[in-house]
């Protein structure tokens, strides 16, 4: 019945999905096109930590912009990567926001403003 497998059944398609459906299940993976009730717990688990992460590293890095005494603390209780990890977790949160198109031209003016400033302040 023209499948391709050559039992005659028409089932070629569905034997190829079964077939990577088992591989998948064999690796412990979903398949390309499943989402799983995990995967979306997962997603959404790492979105609100992005989002505690830059709110956290907004609020630091306001807090000593302005204050070199108070950076200078900051930075030696902060581990490796310091002020460069802030702008890392800013840039990420700030594309985030892009891509939901969520931020006024104001806000993503002063996040671009405070990541460049933790770039340069190493």
């Amino acid at each position: 019945d023209g499948d391709g497998d050559g039992d005659g059944d028409g089932d070629g398609k569905r034997e190829t999905r079964k077939t990577r459906a088992s591989a998948a299940a064999a690796a412990n993976e979903p398949e390309d096109d499943e989402v799983t009730a995990e995967m979306i717990e997962a997603r959404e688990k790492e979105g609100d930590g992005l989002i505690t992460q830059a709110y956290a590293a907004l609020l630091a890095a306001f807090l000593v912009e302005n204050q070199p005494a108070l950076r200078a603390d900051v930075v030696c209780s902060m581990p490796e990567g310091g002020l460069a990890a802030m702008a890392g977790v800013l840039e990420r949160f700030r594309a985030f926001h892009e891509n939901l198109d969520s931020i006024s031209e104001e806000s993503h003016a002063s996040l671009s403003r405070i990541i460049k400033w933790l770039k340069g302040n190493n």
